[in-house]
């Protein structure tokens, strides 16, 4: 659901995006940090542990993007005028997802 805000309609009207990019955009990636914390106080196989880590600073990067995006709305800018600082954003990403595949393909 967090991730929903990139399927919104070009004709979406400011103050949705602005909704969509808050209250529903961050407010999911922050429920997922917070089942992270809770997942990190359990006593997990070792092989999961080093998961947990990589996902948090992704919804964190997730977060601080969403954030980049709503204050860039917010001052009258739209999506399409934002895409350099989204691909820096984009980058860091993908080296968070490769990190969390190199785990994967360590565990196999």
């Amino acid at each position: 659901m967090a991730l929903e805000v990139f399927q919104m309609p070009d004709t979406i009207s400011r103050d949705a995006m602005l909704y969509e990019i808050n209250d529903r955009g961050i407010y999911y990636w922050n429920e997922n940090v917070k089942i992270l914390d809770e997942i990190q106080k359990i006593d997990l196989p070792d092989h999961i542990k080093p998961i947990v880590p990589v996902l948090r600073s992704y919804c964190a990067l997730r977060i601080k993007s969403y954030h980049f995006l709503y204050n860039a709305i917010e001052k009258g800018g739209k999506l399409a005028d934002q895409k350099e600082e989204m691909n820096k954003y984009n980058k860091q990403i993908d080296v968070l997802m490769a990190k969390l595949q190199a785990e994967k393909d360590v565990q196999n």
